[in-house]
């Protein structure tokens, strides 16, 4: 079985914050997530744990990883249909206009930094993965809050929820954390 490759170069490199707003979400068909981000909670389904702290930003992106669960993993893929790790997160931050980069190594290098003490809801952890280093990673999952995270974890596997506090084999050698939306 093939795991996650996300680590691989992109030629896109740039990365662009534009004001999240819940009319991207609802053009999505997301409209629950465009009614929690703008009023800060959600109504029952999904595992969603964000503080009602978490940026409206981080808010649609997790709500649109959530909507992938279920779904296959797709070395890859970016959807709709499947996802690999990076194309599932680059998904979701795209989801709350948020451009970053395709490959979870782009990702790693140009994302702002996050210490694993300050890590929350939103953020991107990153793993070394089957096939990365410890600076090239070569898988990454979604915060949803700071012991959860959604994953497109490999081959034959599908987009789910995992314990960060009892990470599955492949997942224990974590690089770091980056926050996308900045703040």
């Amino acid at each position: 079985m093939s795991r996650c490759h996300c680590h691989h170069r992109s030629s896109s490199s740039s990365r662009r914050a534009v004001a999240a707003t819940g009319a991207v979400a609802v053009a999505l068909g997301l409209a629950g997530a465009a009614h929690a981000a703008t009023h800060g909670h959600h109504h029952g389904g999904g595992a969603t744990q964000a503080s009602a702290g978490t940026p409206e930003a981080a808010q649609i992106a997790i709500r649109y990883a959530e909507h992938q669960i279920g779904k296959p993993y797709l070395f890859g893929g970016t959807g709709p249909g499947a996802f690999d790790c990076s194309g599932l997160v680059m998904m979701a931050y795209r989801a709350a206009h948020i451009a970053i980069p395709r490959v979870s190594w782009d990702q790693w290098n140009q994302l702002p930094h996050v210490p694993a003490a300050q890590r929350d809801a939103g953020d991107i952890e990153f793993i070394v993965g089957s096939d990365g280093t410890w600076s090239s990673p070569g898988h990454e999952v979604l915060l949803i809050s700071r012991n959860k995270a959604v994953e497109a974890y490999m081959t034959g596997t599908t987009i789910r929820v995992i314990d960060l506090r009892n990470p599955p084999p492949g997942d224990q050698n974590v690089i770091g954390f980056a926050d996308p939306v900045g703040g």
